[in-house]
């Protein structure tokens, strides 16, 4: 189940790494003559313009992406596994196409009438993969909630979103099962400029059977539910079912709190990676994350179709440190991340000059 949320969550990222910036569009001073002056860059949601741009990435030493710039703006980022690159309207990031498992995912972004972030939508050849909706109820304008569909047949992708341990098991055997609801909602508080809190919670409906839920439960690593066992509860009405179909509703909620520096973040606005550090104005300096599921099975029973409510599972907690070093403008030049299980790597930044 745990390795279930971390992929949940790392999709509502895709979303909300473009929540970062007030869109004052600030103009430059009037040019009473002379040499005319270049447009003022305009700042807002879906612009990404650092003052130090990204050249090369390289993890416990190793080259992992180049970011390729074109006057100014991030045209690709590209790495062992493909390229991302980006389409712009003006400054605005409009279209962002992608590889996720070796498919290829178009994203696209749409704004309202005030420049805010209103949808992004990704589409995997003809499927809709996911469907995002912005509200803005911040005081100060900034993003306070977003709701989040995903495709049940994405579900099949989300190990790569989650980085080198993936979700084995889950992915490689749901699809046996049929997926009907993954619909889920974060919500966003903000401190200043970043992200200190996200609450995100929704609902995954699986069908299967009797035969194959405890394996289901298995492979959500469900290991104890008090005194909960499937086998014998079936049991005791098994003459009362009418088929041997199932239906597990899940139930997640998961609250992750963050800590920042004060310095320069780099992809400050950057719409192309699921990571902590796009969130917000500063770097992450830690992220502590729990939670909780609710799990219920209802089954079809010759007096109509009965809920089996099972105890409240523990997602557990998990945790991550960043330690960073920094360049003369309070850029990071590199971060070492640890996380629960004191596991680190380094990952050094190169700029361009």
């Amino acid at each position: 189940m745990k390795k279930i949320l971390y992929a949940l969550c790392a999709m509502m990222m895709l979303a909300m790494t473009a929540c970062h910036r007030d869109d004052n569009n600030p103009q430059g001073p009037a040019n009473g003559g002379g040499t005319p002056q270049p447009d003022p860059i305009p700042t807002g949601e879906g612009i990404f313009n650092p003052d130090q741009k990204i050249e090369t990435i390289a993890i416990d030493g190793q080259t992992s992406e180049q970011w390729v710039w074109t006057n100014g703006k991030l045209m690709m980022v590209e790495n062992a596994d493909g390229a991302t690159s980006f389409e712009y309207n003006g400054w605005r990031v409009s279209e962002m196409t992608t590889i996720l498992e070796g498919t290829p995912v178009d994203v696209e972004y749409a704004y309202d009438d005030n420049n805010k972030l209103a949808t992004v939508d990704a589409y995997s050849g003809n499927m809709h993969a996911i469907g995002i909706v912005f509200n803005h109820n911040n005081a100060a304008g900034k993003i306070s909630d977003m709701s989040l569909n995903i495709n049940s047949t994405l579900l099949g992708l989300l190990s790569e979103l989650i980085g080198n341990g993936g979700i084995p098991g889950f992915t490689k055997g749901m699809s046996k099962f049929s997926i009907e609801n993954t619909d889920f909602n974060a919500h966003l508080t903000w401190e200043g400029d970043n992200v200190k809190r996200m609450i995100l919670d929704g609902t995954v409906s699986i069908n299967t059977t009797i035969d194959e839920a405890s394996n289901l439960l298995s492979m959500m690593n469900i290991d104890s539910l008090g005194s909960f066992n499937l086998d014998s509860i079936i049991s005791t009405f098994s003459f009362l079912l009418t088929d041997s179909n199932l239906l597990v509703t899940v139930q997640l909620a998961d609250t992750t709190d963050y800590t920042y520096d004060s310095q320069n973040n780099p992809f400050y606005g950057y719409l192309g990676a699921l990571d902590v550090t796009t969130f917000s104005a500063n770097n992450a300096k830690t992220m502590r994350s729990s939670g909780t599921a609710n799990i219920s099975i209802t089954a079809h029973t010759w007096l109509g179709n009965q809920a089996i409510p099972l105890p409240a599972y523990s997602i557990g907690s998990r945790s991550e440190t960043y330690t960073y070093t920094y360049n003369n403008a309070n850029f990071p030049l590199t971060v070492t991340v640890t996380d629960s299980d004191n596991a680190s790597s380094v990952k050094q930044y190169t700029y361009k000059q």
